[in-house]
């Protein structure tokens, strides 16, 4: 198999974690519902589409970014609110970098696209922000 399909496969591989790892989230706010992160991140996608249609943003950044918004966390874990509080950052830029890098993601642009997530200014970047808030509920 050539090295790039080698590399996206991995990258596929990587990804499926996301099934594993339980959503802290509020949990302990909702009570006995629970969510694994592809399943979180699949319903922020749809949100984040639908509130970009009313919104007319772009719509290939706004589900790009929604995507990966909590890709880091593959490597890094989920982390309810108070961990997130007094435990300070995953450093999610870092392995997102880390990610791209070590499966020859240039071209995707993840990095540029999670940090314009969490610099938080732009349209898009907003959407996915209320969208990962409104898939808690």
């Amino acid at each position: 198999m050539n090295s790039e399909i080698s590399n996206l496969v991995n990258f596929l591989f990587e990804w499926r974690v996301l099934k594993y790892v339980p959503r802290a989230g509020l949990n302990f706010l909702k009570g006995p519902i629970k969510e694994n992160l592809a399943e979180h991140t699949l319903y922020t996608v749809i949100i984040a589409w639908i509130l970009t249609k009313l919104e007319k943003a772009d719509e290939s950044k706004t589900i790009k970014m929604a995507l990966i918004h909590d890709l880091a966390e593959v490597r890094g874990g989920d982390r309810e609110l108070m961990n997130k509080i007094y435990g300070g950052p995953i450093k999610e830029i870092k392995i997102i970098k880390e990610i791209s890098k070590g499966h020859n993601l240039k071209n995707f642009q993840m990095e540029k696209l999670i940090r314009e997530l969490f610099q938080g200014k732009t349209k898009e970047a907003k959407i996915v922000e209320d969208a990962d808030m409104l898939s808690e509920m």
